[in-house]
């Protein structure tokens, strides 16, 4: 039963992801969620309409475990993409003692 619910949320996700990439009119699309490792970028990339793939700009935050680093960068412009941000809010010191929070500004041209 419980494995079928989380197939179930996985699958709602993926669609989710497919009906926004479809409707994006943004520059820059920020995909937040809890596990590191599975941002699903490719799967909203693919759903692009064909004018909008290589266009739109995309940058995965998750956390999960008690870290705060940059997983993963863009290859042209050095600029962190993969952001791990699971500092844990002052929980559990003096082991982790990160914020746990990140600030993305984002740019009228798309970038951040």
């Amino acid at each position: 039963v419980v494995q079928h619910h989380f197939l179930a949320v996985g699958k709602a996700a993926r669609e989710l992801l497919k009906a926004r990439a479809r409707a994006n009119t943004a520059n820059t699309v920020v995909i937040s969620q809890h596990y590191p490792g599975h941002c699903m970028k490719e799967v909203f990339e693919g759903a692009l309409p064909p004018a909008r793939k290589g266009q739109v700009k995309v940058l995965c935050v998750y956390g999960h475990t008690h870290d705060q680093k940059c997983d993963g960068n863009d290859p042209e412009t050095g600029v962190c993409t993969m952001i791990m941000t699971g500092g844990g809010g002052g929980c559990c010191g003096p082991e982790v003692n990160l914020g746990g929070f990140s600030a993305i500004h984002l740019e009228d041209d798309g970038g951040f």
